[in-house]
């Protein structure tokens, strides 16, 4: 904690936040110390074996205990990062709101399977940590097509933005992108122990898939909800909605791309 807070002065949230718009990603590189990150390692390491080595995703911090991504978000100057960053690129104060956080563990044919899906986070702003990246064959690299859509007013017409994306023809589409290796999708390298910011509820992104016998394992922290007020969202749940949207029925002029 002492060596990220003593850190904390030199960094400019303006600055990341204008990368992000620009670039589509800022990284922070070394954020987490060596002995953190072993520690985290080691973890992963273990859950992964009494699971016999099976893809694993954990939400939320409950059975993190004892690594630093149990304690990150607690800590008032990565939580005051975060906040300053997104005030400083939406220009709006950051509303009273807990920090969401998954730990995705992917590896063998499921982690395969959860690679290559584009999508929208429900959340504004993402801070992605990797644990363990492949240093043989592919790594995983994360994919952004960033800042394709904004920040919606009602919560329906960003279910119809992820529905669209979801579709088979903008799901081949962007995997074309990847394939052609067009420079408008961005393919990020990530090193372990950066801290890598973008804006996951504006950018299409996923991540690469790696070969089989690799591990991949990246923690995320995701802060402000656009959407958490809303009425629809409380009276119905989301994956009936869901259901309700069939993305063949929406004319172009909702495309993501606006």
């Amino acid at each position: 904690m002492a060596e990220s807070a003593l850190r904390e002065a030199s960094y400019d949230p303006a600055k990341i936040a204008g990368e992000m718009d620009v670039a589509g990603f800022a990284v922070i590189e070394n954020y987490i110390g060596p002995y953190e990150l072993k520690q985290a390692q080691r973890f992963v390491d273990a859950v992964l074996r009494e699971n016999g080595d099976r893809c694993l995703i954990f939400r939320g911090p409950a059975e993190l205990a004892g690594t630093f991504m149990y304690d990150l978000p607690k800590r008032p100057d990565f939580e005051k990062l975060c906040c300053d960053i997104y005030e400083a690129g939406t220009g709006h104060q950051v509303p009273a709101a807990e920090c969401y956080q998954v730990l995705r563990c992917l590896c063998g044919v499921a982690g395969q399977k959860n690679s290559m899906h584009f999508h929208f986070d429900t959340y504004v702003l993402a801070a992605l940590v990797p644990i363990t990246i492949p240093t043989e064959g592919k790594s995983g690299d994360l994919l952004l097509l960033p800042n394709v859509r904004k920040v919606r007013h009602f919560y329906m017409r960003s279910l119809i933005d992820k529905a669209i994306l979801a579709s088979a023809v903008r799901q081949r589409g962007l995997k074309r992108l990847y394939e052609t290796h067009d420079e408008r999708l961005v393919r990020v390298k990530m090193v372990p122990g950066n801290l890598y910011f973008f804006w996951g509820y504006k950018s299409a992104h996923t991540n690469e898939e790696c070969d089989v016998d690799a591990l991949r394992c990246t923690a995320l922290f995701h802060y402000v909800d656009p959407h958490a007020g809303s009425v629809l969202r409380s009276i119905m749940p989301t994956s009936r909605l869901k259901n309700i949207i069939n993305p063949a029925r929406i004319v172009k002029s909702l495309s993501v791309y606006r």
